[in-house]
């Protein structure tokens, strides 16, 4: 967590610093009446910066235990353990009760999901009517098969094995399938490129980079590697990173 923070910012566990995550978030026209759920915020540095930006309360779920529970002690530094309430997500005792929420909002974190059409499933009932939501997530290139050996080759064995990458089509269906309105399918990955870049950048050039690649070595060039896999599958085409941002038209249900 050290390394990622010294790469990605105080308080953030991905890329994405705070003009990103507004950028993201600017389609659901946030204000203080409304509640927005960050799902999958890692270490909340997300569910922080919208709910200091637009003054309202965000909760964040995060499913690694040990980032939950160090998202919760950061909001709680900032003073902002109930502005952005940061808990951990366990699909199995973790109730998301019926129109709960205004707005979802999940970054980074589906194509890790398995069983991604029973979560999006539980997402939309979570949502009120009328209810926003925004992912961003890296999806299969253009004509690019789960399955495809390139993959594999060059995200290695062990990240394929922790990821279950939908194409756009994927997504698309599962929207239409649960009744939401898809109004935004936006291929930002230059900008996240860039973001990952910038991150590298700043991370060799400042102290903290340096103090966290002395102290944690090992977990630094890990974090090289992984990295250095996935800018090799976005600059081949085998990943694109997208955004949709979609509105649920259905009515309340229950399960």
């Amino acid at each position: 967590m050290k390394v990622q923070m010294a790469i990605w910012g105080e308080g953030n566990s991905r890329p994405g610093n705070a003009e990103y995550v507004l950028y993201l978030v600017k389609p659901f026209a946030l204000n203080e009446t409304m509640s927005i759920l960050d799902f999958g915020c890692g270490l909340g540095g997300s569910t922080r910066a919208i709910a200091k930006e637009f003054d309202v309360y965000a909760t964040g779920y995060e499913s690694d235990q040990i980032l939950a529970e160090a998202g919760k002690a950061l909001s709680v530094k900032h003073g902002m353990d109930r502005r952005a309430a940061i808990s951990h997500y366990d699909p199995r005792t973790t109730v998301l009760k019926s129109g709960q929420f205004d707005c979802i909002f999940c970054a980074d974190h589906m194509h890790a999901v398995a069983g991604k059409s029973q979560m999006l499933s539980r997402l939309e009932v979570a949502l009120k009517t009328r209810g926003q939501i925004t992912i961003v997530d890296s999806v299969l290139g253009e004509k690019i098969k789960p399955d495809d050996q390139r993959l594999a080759a060059t995200l290695g064995a062990e990240a394929m094995e922790q990821s279950l990458f939908w194409s756009t089509a994927d997504y698309e269906k599962a929207f239409r399938e649960l009744k939401f309105d898809l109004r935004i399918g936006e291929d930002i990955t230059e900008r996240y490129r860039k973001l990952v870049t910038e991150g590298w950048d700043s991370f060799v050039q400042k102290p903290e980079g340096k103090e966290a690649s002395r102290a944690f070595p090992k977990e630094t060039v890990a974090e090289a590697e992984l990295w250095q896999r996935r800018l090799a599958a976005y600059d081949a085409g085998l990943l694109r990173v997208y955004r949709f941002y979609a509105i649920k038209m259905g009515g309340t249900r229950t399960s």
